[in-house]
């Protein structure tokens, strides 16, 4: 059906709610506030790119997110966005954010052909995403802003991206604890603990075990 991605579905109970958590605040912190968008950031984007040529970031909701990419296109162009604004508007209408969350976790690529954030867990951890930990949480929801370019199995995963990831993952975890959602014990140890040699752990019995496939 998804043609060479690799996507698995999974209900809204089986994410941890360290997932959805991380991923709120770092690219959507009020997520439970807005109808789907962001009016005045909107509105400011346009007029600084109209009057700057200057693209502003970090002004579309989640479900502008998932119109983005399970719906519509990343083209550039007022009529995509006109379509996107008022599919998120329909969204919202419809769906609770739970589902919303569903949706877009379900939906997003994590890098090379991985979609989903089950997939992505299976193939960065060799676990199911209702097992990832706080640090992996995090570390999957900063992939989300750049998957091809913080993709793990990527040729410069072990140089400048893996810095800017590392610097990303902690940009996550200090939005987590200031939002109120991890305690400060709880965001110490997971500053502290490696997520990156789990990966290559796996990555290495993975290639290891299947050396034609990498």
């Amino acid at each position: 059906i998804h043609g060479d991605e690799k996507r698995t579905l999974i209900k809204y109970e089986d994410i941890p709610k360290s997932m959805y958590q991380a991923v709120i605040a770092i690219e959507d912190r009020g997520f439970y506030e807005h109808g789907g968008i962001y009016w005045y950031g909107m509105v400011r984007a346009v007029v600084v790119n109209t009057l700057k040529g200057q693209r502003i970031s970090g002004t579309s909701t989640l479900t502008q997110q998932l119109v983005r990419n399970a719906i519509l296109t990343t083209e550039r162009s007022w009529i995509r966005k006109i379509k996107e604004v008022i599919i998120s508007l329909q969204i919202e209408r419809k769906l609770s954010k739970e589902q919303i969350i569903q949706l877009y976790l379900n939906e997003i690529p994590f890098g090379s052909n991985l979609y989903g954030i089950e997939s992505a867990a299976q193939s960065y951890f060799g676990k199911s995403a209702k097992d990832l930990t706080l640090d992996e949480s995090a570390l999957m929801a900063a992939i989300i802003q750049r998957p091809e370019y913080f993709n793990p199995y990527g040729n410069g995963y072990f140089g400048d991206q893996r810095d800017k990831l590392k610097n990303r993952q902690h940009i996550v975890l200090n939005n987590m604890h200031d939002q109120g959602y991890i305690t400060e014990e709880e965001y110490t140890i997971a500053m502290n603990d490696n997520v990156y040699d789990r990966i290559a752990m796996h990555t290495q019995s993975q290639a290891e075990s299947a050396p034609y496939s990498y």
